[in-house]
């Protein structure tokens, strides 16, 4: 009859009761086959969106890196030398081909390196790699087949040039001769060094101690422009204000800096050393320290005798007044720290009170000066 709804042949002759939950389970299955067939349709769709965003990225990074491939085609070539001094990831190399105006993106360089299943650690080494080179071919000049052999050098505070040349040579990196040679005669473009006296000593105080790798076949320019390089990254626009707010050339505040460097026991007693040298320098007073007589006599300080604090040498701080004609040693930071910023305490004395540590008494009375050296047994 219209109007009443038809129970499937299966159901008739059923219980009500049955009739009624035969239909409840239909209704169910139904629902559970909308929701399957709702499920399966996202999960398509899903599927769908995912490859289409991948084929889009895909093309993306195609496109990417063919930019940047014209890119590299673009630039100049220029060789540059890339130094690894432990076992670098691909992060690393990145980094440091980035910083070396390399590569322009080092996300994709990486990522370019993992498609093409290039290496992703790499030897220590010095390598020539060029600025136009692909991502591939960066890997294989990367490659430990193309390395130059590095030697580590640690260049010591207070050392001085003679002392590096030395050291360079118990490394078999260069002769201490030609080292010298060439810091007294080869010329070396920064404007900390103009107007610089040619001669022996002309580079001392100015060669930053530091850790350095050097190439085992490196010349000593080579060498010597990187301690200079280390310097001028070190000496800051704002150091070199403050050197004329002292009214010291860059050569006198790194003298000022060497002495420091020199006399003056834990790091944290530079600026109370350089206080020291100011407040003797303004008063018209020697400076009465030993180094500087020392670098001139090239001897020790327990060496000293008499008749050495009695000889004529510009560097002989018991006899003449000022500062030394120049830097005695290649100070650090915290002396050229110290020298930038000496501590305001009018102390115009010390007297080292212990010798193993080389910490200092610091005073502003003659009196306590005169039996802090009784006491603790020293000269000066």
């Amino acid at each position: 009859m219209r109007g009443r709804r038809q129970f499937p042949l299966i159901l008739r002759g059923m219980p009500a009761a049955a009739r009624r939950g035969g239909i409840v389970m239909s209704d169910r299955i139904l629902d559970f086959i909308k929701f399957l067939t709702g499920a399966l349709l996202s999960a398509a769709f899903t599927i769908f969106v995912v490859y289409l965003s991948y084929k889009a990225a895909l093309a993306a990074f195609s496109y990417g890196h063919g930019v940047g491939e014209s890119m590299v085609a673009e630039k100049p070539s220029k060789e540059v030398t890339i130094m690894l001094a432990n076992t670098s990831s691909i992060s690393d190399v990145a980094r440091i081909l980035k910083a070396n105006g390399v590569i322009g993106n080092p996300y994709l360089y990486m990522l370019d390196s993992y498609l093409n299943g290039s290496p992703q650690s790499f030897s220590p080494g010095t390598y020539t790699v060029n600025t136009n080179m692909s991502d591939i071919e960066l890997n294989n000049a990367l490659s430990a087949n193309n390395s130059i052999t590095v030697a580590k050098i640690i260049i010591s505070e207070g050392f001085t040039i003679s002392n590096i040349g030395k050291y360079l040579e118990n490394k078999e990196i260069v002769s201490s001769a030609d080292f010298i040679a060439a810091c007294d005669n080869s010329s070396f473009n920064y404007d900390f060094l103009a107007g610089l006296p040619d001669g022996p000593g002309r580079l001392e105080g100015f060669l930053f101690p530091d850790t350095y790798f050097i190439a085992k076949d490196a010349s000593p320019e080579e060498i010597i422009n990187k301690m200079l390089a280390r310097f001028d990254q070190i000496y800051t626009p704002e150091y070199r204000r403050r050197a004329r707010d002292l009214n010291l050339t860059d050569r006198q505040l790194v003298t000022v800096a060497s002495l420091v460097q020199d006399e003056a026991g834990p790091p944290k007693e530079c600026p109370a050393v350089a206080g020291v040298i100011y407040n003797r320098l303004r008063l018209g007073m020697c400076l009465n320290l030993a180094t500087p007589l020392t670098y001139a006599l090239n001897t020790r300080e327990e060496n000293l005798t008499d008749a050495d604090f009695a000889k004529a040498t510009p560097y002989n701080t018991f006899v003449n007044k000022g500062l030394p004609p120049g830097p005695v040693s290649n100070p650090g930071l915290a002396a050229i720290k110290g020298a930038l910023f000496p501590a305001d305490t009018g102390a115009a004395y010390m007297v080292i009170k212990d010798a193993k540590t080389r910490e200092h008494l610091f005073t502003d009375s003659a009196d306590e000066y005169a039996a802090a050296l009784k006491q603790y047994d020293r000269k000066y």
